[in-house]
């Protein structure tokens, strides 16, 4: 350190700079080998979130077909009760969660700013499927505690795809 404070100052700016860099919401993307910056294109990451994202939810909508269409008959009496009893607005969040999904990584691929709203009107829809589920109706005696896995990690993968569409418009990777 110099008598006048020299190293100090610059010493301080140098941890500045890094805590700025380090949440990776500001400025350069420090660590990030593609060099993507604010405003510039999105990582590879980026590109694979988004692309299983929409293979995810694209599974989902055949799951939702399937499931509008299959022959109750077929199930065992419990699971039957569960369709059967199950009123149109949980069938409906169901639609909305696949079809809203899909749009939303599509806009991620795309680079549209509606990536994020649609992305939440998916986890919203989402969330309502899930109550419906778990708390008013027979869902976990239905299916019993392996029924817990699909939707609960059905639920992660929507936060984690929003969180990465609400970060893509801080960066501004969205247009």
């Amino acid at each position: 350190m110099w008598r006048d404070g020299t190293r100090r100052e610059r010493d301080s700016r140098v941890q500045r700079n890094d805590r700025e860099g380090a949440d990776g919401m500001t400025g350069k993307v420090r660590g990030n080998r593609e060099g993507s910056t604010r405003g510039g294109a999105p990582p590879r990451w980026f590109w694979a979130v988004s692309g299983f994202g929409l293979v995810w939810n694209a599974v989902g909508v055949v799951a939702f077909v399937i499931q509008a269409t299959m022959d109750l008959g077929d199930l065992p009496d419990i699971q039957r009760l569960y369709f059967e009893t199950r009123p149109s607005w949980a069938t409906a969040s169901f639609g909305i969660a696949v079809a809203s999904g899909v749009l939303g990584c599509l806009a991620l691929l795309l680079r549209k700013q509606w990536a994020a709203p649609m992305l939440l009107l998916c986890l919203v829809a989402i969330l309502v499927q899930v109550f419906h589920s778990l708390a008013l109706s027979n869902g976990l005696e239905a299916f019993g505690p392996q029924g817990l896995v699909l939707p609960l990690g059905t639920l992660a993968i929507a936060v984690r795809l929003t969180a990465v569409a609400r970060a893509a418009e801080r960066r501004d990777w969205l247009g």
